[in-house]
């Protein structure tokens, strides 16, 4: 992971080739200029992910400057892991109050209780 200021100063030089926005963080796609050990003379690319400041970036704003510099940017699918952790953190604590509930009731109205009213 690296400093968002590393992204900002990317792109202010103009390296940036690419950026995926994802929930919580950016995967960026930069592009270095060929050292004299490249024969073939093309840019090498590096990636790396960086979490934005909360609050500092206004996203409408950086869509803009990122499309005036022509870079290409999408947002990253979430996976389907991500999806089933956000159906399981609503569901367990309905299944948990069910199972508290069951229990309870079980409790106050036991079958063999020797309290229990008969006729």
């Amino acid at each position: 992971e690296v400093p968002f200021s590393s992204f900002l100063a990317d792109a202010a030089a103009g390296r940036l080739v690419e950026v995926l926005f994802g929930h919580d963080s950016y995967h960026v796609t930069v592009r270095e200029p060929s050292s004299g050990a490249n024969p073939s003379g093309a840019d090498r690319r590096r990636r790396y992910v960086t979490r934005p400041l909360e609050g500092l970036v206004d996203r409408p704003t950086l869509l803009r400057e990122l499309t005036a510099k022509g870079v290409s940017f999408a947002a990253l699918r979430p996976s389907g892991w991500t999806k089933a952790q956000a159906v399981l953190g609503v569901s367990i604590p309905f299944l948990y109050l069910a199972c508290v509930g069951l229990l309870v009731n079980r409790m106050m109205n036991p079958k063999d209780s020797v309290g229990g009213k008969h006729e």
